[in-house]
């Protein structure tokens, strides 16, 4: 007796041949009509909403009143949510974004009831290998995906190189093998099923079976329930079940130990052709989206975190008046952000053209946020140091720097350096001035030094210099401009401006 898991679910492409707010009406009106099958048919037990969370606030920003009824059912079983925020490319995102991708998937579905613990990918271009290792992470021991196996058996171990292993239920025909059947001709869906079935026995070492039935924003046919209910009493020897991921790999978990089965292990990354073609040529299509994706990842990762972080530790009793108070859930919405950015279609590059404008706004967005909150930690950190100015020889300097020779250089990475950092410069007037070099300060320690051209009168208290990717305006990419931020200031007029004396920054752009 072969056991055919029906899965009813749906791919859920957020933008891609059409923009998000088209694609959006699509979800509200496949929601609207599930939940109507949900109320109407207690014979369809169940749905998959593709894994990430997100589909679950695009439906609601549109029907807020069907929350309650959303929540009732995923605490129910019906509908079957998460783990993840949003299904990304698993190679142009770094490896901090999948494990906030992860926590933003927790975190919505902790709102509306338990979450699939499987990881489930279904269309990424291909696996890194430490995929694994960040689900066992959070908890999941099961991985399932389609793209990137070279054959084999519908079940195996994947193994990161560290050793960590997740079972994989392989959907060896792809997350839609089953999005054919034709559930308004009974017989002909009994045939197609035990068909597809036959197919799947040869690679699958268990005897349960899964059937996808559904594909890139299908909705579920109404009379789903009563199809299969006509195929498990007409097929001999098979069992035709509506059922879920989670169940399906409950089945062939005990299947395999009450076997004793011994399945193969593949480890490392995932990046095989041969059963589906993976589209290398996205890894450079629109080489600036993922430019910029790297830089706002850099920029949330490696200075809005540890240094908004620093000055609120800093400054626990004594903050200043202009920082924000408790900045970490206006990080996490910055993150929220770049994830919308992160699904396949998306960072890929090959979606249409209006899909990757409406990118820009929101690289923009994060990088709004990330400088401005940067700003206020490294600003809050820079009062805090006291500097031994002593008597100052400003001569060599212009008036505007007179009162702010002292400055603070920070060293964003996580060890420490002896490299001297680049010698600052500073244009006012139409003249440009070149502060003391550093070098002799250099030590890897906070040092207090004065001198100026003439070895005498500025005090510098070294932190390092620092690199801040900023975008231009007027093309995609970046540039190596530099910048100073603090004691002077340059303002969108090319001039420069006094802002905070003991704060100057240097900011560089990247090309």
């Amino acid at each position: 007796m072969r056991n055919l898991h029906v899965i009813s679910h749906t791919h859920w492409d957020r933008e891609w041949y059409r923009p998000f707010q088209l694609f959006r009406l699509k979800l509200v009106h496949l929601v609207d009509g599930m939940l109507d099958i949900l109320e109407k048919d207690p014979g369809f037990k169940y749905f998959m909403l593709d894994g990430q969370t997100i589909v679950l606030d695009d439906y609601l920003t549109m029907r807020p009143e069907k929350e309650d009824i959303l929540r009732e059912h995923i605490r129910k079983g019906r509908i079957i949510i998460g783990p993840w925020h949003i299904l990304p490319d698993m190679f142009l995102v770094g490896p901090e974004a999948h494990i906030r991708n992860l926590q933003q998937g927790d975190r919505t579905a902790r709102k509306f009831g338990p979450k699939m613990m499987i990881g489930y990918m279904p269309d990424s271009f291909g696996h890194i290998g430490q995929i694994p290792q960040i689900l066992r992470g959070f908890g999941i021991e099961v991985a399932s995906l389609w793209r990137g196996v070279y054959d084999g058996s519908a079940e195996f171990w994947w193994q990161a190189p560290d050793g960590s292993r997740v079972l994989m239920a392989y959907l060896r025909d792809g997350y839609g093998n089953g999005a054919d059947l034709p559930a308004d001709n009974l017989e002909r869906f009994a045939s197609m099923i035990a068909e597809k079935g036959d197919t799947l026995a040869a690679a699958s070492a268990t005897s349960d079976l899964l059937i996808m039935y559904g594909t890139d924003h299908m909705e579920p046919p109404r009379n789903t329930s009563e199809a299969i209910a006509y195929a498990d009493e007409m097929l001999r020897n098979t069992h035709v079940i509506h059922s879920t991921l989670p169940q399906y790999v409950a089945a062939i978990q005990a299947s395999i130990k009450k076997q004793k089965v011994e399945l193969p292990t593949i480890v490392g990354e995932l990046r095989a052709c041969k059963r589906m073609h993976l589209l290398p040529g996205v890894l450079s299509t629109r080489m600036w989206i993922k430019q910029r994706n790297h830089a706002c990842e850099t920029l949330l990762g490696k200075w809005v975190e540890p240094f908004s972080t620093f000055a609120s530790l800093v400054t626990a009793n004594d903050r200043p008046q202009t920082m924000i108070n408790s900045p970490s859930s206006i990080v996490r919405q910055a993150w929220r952000l770049l994830m919308e950015n992160h699904p396949h279609d998306s960072i890929c590059g090959c979606s249409i053209d209006q899909v990757h404008e409406e990118m820009k706004v929101r690289f923009d967005q994060v990088e709004q946020i990330g400088e401005e909150i940067t700003k206020q930690g490294l600003e809050s950190l820079a009062a805090c140091v006291t500097t031994d100015r002593g008597p100052l020889t400003t001569d060599h300097l212009p008036s505007t720097v007179h009162d702010q020779s002292a400055i603070v250089i920070f060293n964003p990475s996580s060890r420490r350096h002896r490299t001297p950092p680049q010698r600052p410069r500073i244009r006012t007037g139409g003249r440009e001035w070149h502060l003391p070099p550093l070098s002799g300060a250099w030590t890897g320690k906070p040092r207090n030094h004065q001198y100026n051209s003439r070895r005498q009168g500025v005090a510098v208290r070294v932190r390092e210099h620092k690199r801040w990717p900023r975008r231009r305006d007027d093309r995609p990419g970046y540039q190596s401009t530099p910048r100073w931020r603090g004691g002077v200031h340059r303002n969108h007029h090319g001039g420069w401006r006094r802002t905070q004396p003991h704060c100057v920054e240097r900011q560089a752009q990247r090309n």
